[in-house]
């Protein structure tokens, strides 16, 4: 059903015709469609095994991700998921494997043009954003140390794959005008990183009362991304206590300039 924010047919026709001018983009979107094709496939050959196409990703056959990327043999493997960024211009592949008691591998890649797979140099665990101009990723990552929990956003460099820190803050949401990123620190405080390099400058502090973040001793400290809910209004939600309590805030949203 057509909807008034819809592009006029030219429009939509004219983008269509740059994505297919465009080989990085072709080559993503081939590989999304073959990866759907897979997944559904694979759903099909084992109902109500865990594949298929679910709300955050593409769930796939395990041997189809070992072909693809060729993993050595004696892998055995747990989880083969695929997720798509930024509305079909990069897709992340995640692989867990060889599980124990505790402990999972992971492997991740980033297809991001016509080069294909490549092995990404960090985790890609966290939220993922994308800029605009495709030219980057960012991740955000809460680590634990024995000073305390720190909030670390990590910038990747599509083209070559290095990376660097960029900020201290975590769950990164790209903001409605794309010009910045809203992310929280590690005491869940919000911030705003002016794409692409910043500075970090603050947004919101939370007043949690006598109520302390939820933590636990294998995920550490979980905080959600804010929510738009309008163009300058933010929707924050920290988890408290033992995670079943929710702290929620609103506060205003002003734009980088």
């Amino acid at each position: 059903m057509a909807s008034s924010g819809d592009r006029p047919r030219k429009e939509r026709g004219a983008a269509t015709k740059i994505a297919r001018a465009d080989p990085d983009r072709v080559a993503v979107a081939d590989f999304l469609k073959t990866v759907r094709v897979e997944a559904e496939a694979q759903n099909k050959r084992s109902p109500n095994a865990g594949y298929g196409v679910g709300r955050d990703g593409f769930y796939l056959g395990e041997a189809w991700c070992v072909q693809r990327i060729g993993l050595p043999r004696g892998t055995v493997l747990e989880r083969c998921k695929v997720l798509d960024i930024s509305n079909g211009r990069v897709a992340v592949l995640i692989v867990i494997s060889n599980c124990e008691i505790e402990h999972c591998d992971a492997d991740y890649w980033i297809f991001s043009d016509r080069r294909g797979l490549r092995r990404s140099p960090i985790k890609l665990d966290f939220e993922l954003v994308v800029s605009p101009d495709h030219q980057f990723m960012y991740v955000g990552e809460i680590q634990s140390s024995p000073e305390g929990q720190k909030a670390q956003l990590t910038r990747i460099e599509l083209k070559t794959l290095k990376h660097r820190k960029v900020a201290d803050c975590a769950a990164p949401v790209l903001s409605p005008s794309k010009r910045s990123i809203a992310c929280r620190d590690a005491s869940g405080d919000v911030h705003r990183f002016s794409l692409p390099d910043g500075p970090l400058e603050p947004v919101h502090s939370i007043d949690l009362g006598k109520n302390k973040i939820y933590s636990d001793a294998h995920s550490g400290v979980n905080l959600p991304a804010v929510q738009f809910i309008a163009k300058k209004r933010i929707r924050i939600v920290t988890l408290t206590h033992t995670g079943d309590e929710e702290d929620v805030e609103e506060a205003p949203w002003v734009e980088s300039p």
